[in-house]
């Protein structure tokens, strides 16, 4: 069956259209929708690699593209030209209105039309709303070749007519029948139309009361007209009427829901209730604050320890599943900072000492009442995050009232059902038993919807109240992909869901088969295509994805679940572990990159104004030696027989990257006479994510052996945009000229040195940036583990000399927008051409 596809700049819209397409069409069409598609960050950004995972898993018989605003129709764009030409013939960005586009194409495709007939009648979609308005009349339909085998009048019995619905309840019953069907409005005077056209019946405009003729010619032409006549007459009469008791030729429809998708992927299962009990406080004041201050102080300090547990856990569980990273370190990072903030324990304090609270009452009221500032916010994102707070008070109410924690350790496989799951909770889960995740409530950007996608498992959120009704053990399937959920599905639902689950593995398998090819453009150039990582759970993800080696370890968050600096003897066995799972590729090991945006436990920073431009990096790391020697000497005894390269974050001055390495240099030379073994000195590289380093690249280059571009940091600086600021998102996109000026100049002059430059950060793994850097002359990428196929299949169909073309000119251009459609407009031909 041809799918839908629906790019929108808003989720909101994307899913109504969605929803109303589905009740028109049925759910048997695979509807996917790419929505708020850059995040919190660049929320008008475009991402063409989600709209590439959405595609291909129902791609199999064709797809229809949908997108709604200049942003999504290029991005839709880019898209299509990530297929192979052989499936990039089977999908079709349609230039019809979202909304009636996306319904008519839903409909014909509901009754089995071929894709070719599905983009007709979608880009015909205005017809019916232009005739109702008088704009023009509906097209004539040319009468049948050969004469009606059968013939039926009948007035329509439906207090709206023939409108959007019921038009499409009778065209979907139409193209069950092989004969051809045309319908004729009698009272209004029009001339035949047919009546497999969603756009023709509509544009028809039969009210209530009025008189129909319905013609067929075919084998099955009795049989149609008995349909339809039952159709009309009985299942489509008004409501407030008398109606003839609905007679079923087929299995009832599914029962079906809709919510938010969180994390994709199809499953099929059970339901697993859980509902967490509320927390009762019996006691509420004391006459002994002393004693309830000392009290809240412990069941801080043993959710704490709780916490860094489940991390840990967490980790050594990860790091067998080849799951959470970075961004899930992070989540429990802020967890604990949640605990710590001090104005949380201030509010506390002054209940218990001052109102005379007891510890449970006093933490509770000052979370709840954090909670509900998150809540009021207008940014959705940050709303999101009134659930770690509630996650992270729920845990220490439980140890003031000693609560049991809610259990989730499922006996049987099953989707569990809830109404929120915390990100704690969701951590927890064992994705062998947890087949999908489904809640009433909660939103896709939250940190549970992050630590699902991490774990595999499907998930679908904001379903409503109405979910809460399943009772246990009721059969249901849900699409983290889309968001839909059916209820007691069919036999026939159910199979087709298995069929598409199945494409959607084999769609990631064959990625990431092809990916453990090098990266060999298509003239025969080699770029090299790396990893950033942030533990050994993504190391083996990176080597499963096809990754030639570690560009970036983010050391900073193997520290942060600890509550103090680990020794060096720890440091080495970290690093050891991550180096054998890559093993016999290179690991490039970024220093500490830490300062007062990235609080970490066991080292006092002060409070700063603005950190990005503070107290950081290199500048905080030749501040504190101790630090720095520590890892160093770590690094330099794992490279003894393992490939490392040193890399030092922040760097804007000459003097720092030489001072710098005059340490490396004094450590090398003390375990060399501790008898220490060890390898050469490893090559040692500066990131260039300040501007003055890449405007000092020719001298800095002389200092060191590579360079690694961060486009994250350097657009920010470069641009003076905040890119955690939703209000200068549209300034932070690395594909500004100024930006690629930085890049181009830094490339440069490590040519002219002999020494390589990498690109890293989130650019690195656009596919539209892909031919960019390749024609500024990047000799290497560094990127997050899950885009390497992507990038791979990109670069092997990109030319070298396309790509400095296209880098000589996108210097030339006025903004990021521009060098984009450039990309597009310049390997449109090739990439386009079936």
């Amino acid at each position: 069956m041809v799918g839908i596809a629906i790019v929108s700049h808003s989720h909101t819209l994307a899913v109504g259209i969605r929803e109303l397409a589905a009740q028109m069409a049925g759910d048997a069409v695979p509807i996917a929708i790419v929505a708020d598609l850059g995040g919190p960050d660049t929320p008008l950004e475009v991402d063409a690699v989600k709209i590439y995972q959405a595609i291909a898993p129902i791609e199999s018989d064709g797809v229809v593209v949908f997108a709604d605003l200049g942003r999504a129709v290029a991005a839709a764009k880019r898209a299509l030209e990530l297929f192979p030409a052989a499936r990039r013939c089977q999908i079709r960005l349609c230039a019809a209105p979202l909304a009636e586009g996306a319904i008519a194409a839903a409909v014909t495709a509901a009754g089995g039309a071929e894709l070719d007939r599905v983009v007709a009648e979608a880009e015909n979609a205005m017809t019916s709303k232009l005739a109702q308005l008088g704009a023009h009349d509906p097209p004539d339909s040319p009468p049948p070749e050969h004469f009606p085998t059968g013939q039926l009048h009948l007035t329509l019995d439906h207090s709206t007519g023939l409108h959007a619905r019921p038009a499409a309840q009778l065209v979907k019953l139409a193209f069950q029948f092989e004969s051809d069907i045309t319908l004729e409005n009698i009272t209004a005077r029009t001339a035949p139309v047919n009546a497999k056209s969603i756009n023709q019946v509509i544009a028809l405009g039969v009210r209530d009361g009025e008189e129909i003729a319905i013609a067929a010619t075919g084998a099955d032409a009795a049989a149609a007209l008995e349909a339809l006549r039952h159709l009309l007459t009985e299942e489509l009469t008004s409501p407030n009427r008398s109606r003839v008791p609905q007679r079923l030729s087929s299995p009832p429809p599914d029962r079906s829901l809709r919510g938010i998708p969180a994390a994709g992927g199809i499953a099929i299962g059970p339901v697993m209730r859980c509902e967490p009990a509320a927390i009762h406080i019996e006691t509420q004041h004391t006459e002994h604050p002393q004693r309830e201050w000392e009290f809240l102080q412990r069941a801080r300090d043993s959710s704490r320890a709780q916490m860094l547990d489940l991390h840990r856990e967490i980790g050594q569980r990860c790091a067998v599943t080849d799951r959470v990273g970075s961004s899930e370190a992070a989540i429990f990072a802020t967890h604990l900072l949640h605990l710590d903030d001090p104005t949380l324990m201030e509010r506390a304090r002054e209940l218990i000492w001052e109102q005379h609270h007891t510890a449970a009452a006093a933490w509770k009221t000052a979370i709840e009442e954090v909670v509900a500032t998150y809540e009021h916010l207008e940014d959705p994102l940050l709303r999101s995050r009134s659930a770690d707070v509630w996650d992270v008070g729920r845990r220490v109410l439980q140890l003031l009232t000693g609560a049991e924690p809610v259990c989730l350790l499922l006996r049987e496989p099953g989707i569990l059902v809830a109404p929120e799951l915390t990100p704690s909770e969701i951590a927890q889960l064992d994705p062998e038993r947890v087949l999908g995740i489904c809640t009433a409530a909660g939103c896709s950007i939250s940190h549970s919807g992050i630590l699902g996608r991490s774990l595999g498992i499907p998930m679908v959120v904001g379903v409503g109240p109405e979910l809460l009704h399943l009772s246990g053990g009721t059969a249901i399937a849900i699409d983290g992909g889309t968001g839909q959920v059916w209820v007691d599905p069919h036999p026939d639902q159910i199979e087709e869901l298995r069929r598409r689950r199945e494409r959607q593995l084999a769609t990631a398998r064959d990625l990431r088969q092809a990916a453990q090819n090098p990266a060999v453009a298509a003239d025969g150039h080699r770029l090299r295509v790396m990893a950033n990582i942030s533990g050994v759970a993504e190391a083996r993800i990176a080597m499963q994805n096809g990754a030639e080696g570690v560009g970036i370890l983010r050391s900073e968050f193997l520290f942060l679940a600890r509550r103090r600096i680990p020794s060096e003897d720890e440091q080495v066995e970290l690093y050891r572990a991550i180096a054998n799972a890559i093993d016999p590729h290179p690991l490039g090991v970024r220093i500490l990159d830490i300062g007062g945006d990235k609080p970490m436990p066991g080292i006092s920073l002060p409070d700063e104004d603005n950190p990005f431009l503070g107290w950081r990096g290199i500048r905080l790391l030749l501040d504190r030696p101790d630090l720095l020697r520590a890892q160093l000497r770590a690094l330099l005894r794992v490279g003894c027989d393992r490939p490392v390269k040193i890399l030092f974050p922040m760097v804007a001055r000459l003097q720092e990257i030489r001072a710098a390495r005059d340490i490396l240099t004094e450590e090398w030379e003390n375990l060399r006479r501790q008898n220490v073994p060890l390898s050469e000195m490893p090559e040692v590289g500066a990131m260039v994510e300040v501007p003055a380093a890449a405007l000092m690249a020719e001298r800095l280059a002389a200092a060191v052996d590579f360079f690694s571009i961060g486009t994250n940091d350097l657009t920010q600086y470069a641009m003076a945009a905040d890119r955690t600021n939703s209000k200068v998102a549209a300034l932070t996109d690395a594909l500004e000229p100024a930006v690629l000026r930085l890049v181009a100049e830094t490339i440069a002059a490590a040519k002219r040195a002999g020494i390589w430059a990498s690109v890293c950060g989130e650019l690195a793994a656009d596919p539209v940036a892909v031919p960019i850097w390749m024609g500024l002359g990047a000799h290497e990428l560094s990127l997050n583990p899950q885009a390497i196929p992507m990038v791979k299949m990109t670069i092997s169909r990109i030319r070298r000399d396309e790509a400095e073309a296209i880098a000589r000119e996108a210097l030339q251009l006025e903004s990021a927008i521009a060098v984009r459609e450039l990309v597009r407009s310049r390997l449109g031909l090739t990439i386009n051409n079936c």
